[in-house]
C-alpha cells in the first residue's frame, strides 16, 4: 500500500475540500499534519480515479476518555458507512473497487457500456465527523493523517505521481453557509437510541440533517457550531458558562487539552479566510427550557444560578441582539437567518421580536426570522429530539429564504 500523507495535499489545495472550523499555520494555510476535525459535520472531500485505485483508506487518530468520537464515509453524496473508531491510529477503508463493481452488477447490465465507463471515472469520498465538539472531554480528538492506496489488479503498489495517477480536483462549491446552534444543529436525535441512560455522542448524526439538505440543495460548503445543551445566557440546566456566544470568533475553544491546543482550537477565526454567504441561527431552546428547570450551583462558589422573571427575559433578548451585532460585524454581507420553533416554543415572539428590533435599529434588511415547525410524535427522533421529517420541514422553510436572497437550487 502506497501511503500519502495529507500535508502533501497542501500544495494542491484544487485536490481536497475542507468543511469546518479548522486550525491553521503562521502563514495563514489550513494544518495538514494532521486535519483534525473539531464540530459537527466537520471533514473533508477528495476525489479518487478508480480505474487507477483498488482501495483507499484513511489514517485515522483518535482518542477519547469520556466521549467517544463518531465519523461517516460518504460516496457521491451518499453516507455509506458510520463507525467509532477505536483509540490510536486506525486504517479505514473508504472505497473497495472490486466490492463495488460487484455490487453494481446489476445496475451495469441496464446501462451501455459508455455511461457506465462515465461513472466509475471518479468518486467523490467524504470524511465528516457525526458528533459535535466535546467540552466536557479534553482528550476527545479525531484526526486524519493521510491515506493509504493500493493500485487496481496489481500485488505491487507503484504509481509514478499519486496526484496524477490516482486523485483528480475536487470541484469547489460556489457557496459557503454556516450553521450555529444547540443539539438540534448537531444533529441528536437523528441516529437511532441505544440503551443507557446517560448521554451519548451516539445519537448524533449528520443524514438527514437540515445544513447537509441545505448543502443539497444549493451545493454549498457548511461549517457548522453547535454544542448540545448550550445557549445564549445559560445551558439547559442554568449554567452560565455553557454559551454559544463567547466561542464564535475562534477556532473552537471549548475544546480543551493540549493536543487540541496544539491544532490550533484556541486560535482567533480568521472571518476573512472565506466569504460566508449565508449565516443560520438555530439557538435558545436551551434558554428557554432553563427557565422551568432547577438552579444550578456552581461547585466552587456554592452560588446558585437561575433563570426566572421578566428581567431575564429582557436579558435574553438582549443577548439574542447582541450575538446578532456580532455575527454582522464578522460577516457584513452575508443574510444573517435565525430560526426557532423545532423543540421549544415559548420564546417564539421574543426572538421574533430580537431579530425585527435589531434589523430595524441597523437598518439591516439582511436579518431574518424564520418561525420553524414543532416537532411531533411523527417527525421526532431519538433522545425526544427532531428527527428527519422535522429537519427537513426546517430546510424546506430556510430554502424558501434563501431563495429570496436570490440563492438559487441545483
Amino acid at each position: 500500500m502506497k501511503f500519502t500523507a495529507l500535508e502533501d495535499f497542501a500544495q494542491r489545495p484544487s485536490f481536497f475540500n475542507i468543511w469546518g472550523r479548522t486550525g491553521y499555520n503562521e502563514n495563514g494555510s489550513i494544518r495538514l499534519n494532521p486535519l483534525v476535525l473539531f464540530w459537527t459535520a466537520s471533514g473533508i472531500e477528495i476525489a479518487v480515479r478508480t480505474e487507477k485505485c483498488g482501495k483507499i483508506y484513511a489514517d485515522i487518530e483518535c482518542s477519547w476518555k469520556h466521549y467517544r468520537p463518531y465519523l461517516s464515509i460518504w460516496i457521491n453524496g451518499k453516507r455509506v458507512r458510520r463507525l467509532a473508531p477505536e483509540k490510536g491510529r486506525t486504517r479505514i477503508l473508504l472505497w473497495d473497487s472490486a466490492a463495488s463493481n460487484t455490487a453494481a452488477n446489476r445496475e451495469k447490465a441496464e446501462q451501455s457500456a459508455a455511461e457506465s465507463a462515465e461513472q466509475e471515472k471518479i468518486v467523490y469520498i467524504r470524511i465528516l465527523k457525526e458528533c459535535q465538539a466535546m467540552a466536557g472531554d479534553s482528550a476527545h480528538r479525531l484526526a486524519i493523517h493521510g491515506f493509504y492506496i493500493g493500485k487496481s489488479g496489481e500485488s505491487e503498489t507503484v504509481f509514478a505521481d499519486v496526484f496524477e495517477d490516482v486523485f483528480a480536483p475536487v470541484p469547489k462549491r460556489p457557496l459557503l453557509f454556516e450553521c450555529i446552534g444547540d443539539s438540534i444543529t448537531c444533529g441528536e436525535g437523528l441516529e437511532e437510541p441505544i440503551e443507557g441512560k446517560e448521554w451519548n455522542p451516539a445519537w448524533q448524526g449528520t443524514r438527514n440533517h437540515f445544513a447537509l439538505i441545505l448543502s443539497q440543495r444549493f451545493n454549498a460548503d457548511i461549517s457548522v457550531l453547535a454544542q448540545s445543551g448550550w445557549g445564549l445566557l445559560c445551558g439547559w440546566n442554568n449554567d452560565p458558562a455553557c454559551v454559544i456566544p463567547p466561542l464564535y470568533p475562534f477556532v473552537c475553544s471549548l475544546a480543551k487539552g493540549s493536543a487540541n491546543r496544539d491544532a490550533g482550537a484556541g486560535q482567533t477565526w480568521d472571518f476573512s479566510r472565506r466569504k460566508t454567504d449565508a449565516v443560520i441561527v438555530n439557538l435558545g431552546s436551551n434558554d428557554e427550557y432553563a427557565f422551568r428547570a432547577a438552579p444550578w450551583q456552581d461547585p466552587a462558589s456554592r452560588k446558585n444560578y437561575k433563570l426566572q422573571g421578566e428581567a431575564d427575559y429582557k436579558r435574553l433578548k438582549k443577548a439574542a441582539k447582541s450575538f446578532i451585532g456580532e455575527i454582522r460585524r464578522s460577516n457584513p454581507h452575508a443574510p444573517i437567518i435565525w430560526c426557532y420553533g423545532m423543540f421549544l416554543t415559548d420564546c417564539m415572539d421574543l426572538f421574533r421580536s430580537a431579530v425585527k428590533e435589531f434589523a430595524a435599529e441597523n437598518r439591516d434588511g439582511k436579518v431574518r426570522f424564520i418561525e420553524l415547525s414543532p416537532m411531533d410524535d411523527k417527525t421526532a427522533g431519538a433522545q425526544k429530539h427532531p428527527g428527519p421529517l422535522c429537519h427537513k420541514e426546517a430546510a424546506d422553510l430556510i430554502s424558501g429564504v434563501l431563495r429570496e436572497y436570490g440563492f438559487r437550487k441545483v
